[in-house]
């Protein structure tokens, strides 16, 4: 959409075609999701779980769905904290 208006506002729709690119290649959610959690730490996951504890409840998200990456207890949205952006930087 943000491409569409800059193109018609700057009167180059005759030169510029908009293009749209998916970066996942046709891959389900769950399959990404896959790919980058194996990446991380289960620390890092438990740490990430923490940061976003408000979005993934406000979003409807389960915490099951990441918990195979996470330290290997079982944890939940109730459990978690929030951290100060403090406590992330030491």
């Amino acid at each position: 959409e943000d491409q569409n208006y800059l193109i018609n506002q700057a009167k180059i729709q005759n030169i510029v075609k908009p293009t749209w690119k998916n970066p996942s290649r046709n891959e389900t959610t769950n399959v990404l999701k896959d790919e980058y959690f194996s990446q991380l730490e289960p620390e890092q996951v438990s740490l990430l779980m923490n940061m976003f504890k408000f979005d993934l409840e406000l979003f409807g998200y389960s915490a099951k769905d990441y918990e195979k990456y996470s330290t290997g207890s079982e944890f939940s949205l109730s459990n978690l904290t929030c951290k100060t952006k403090n406590e992330f930087i030491d």
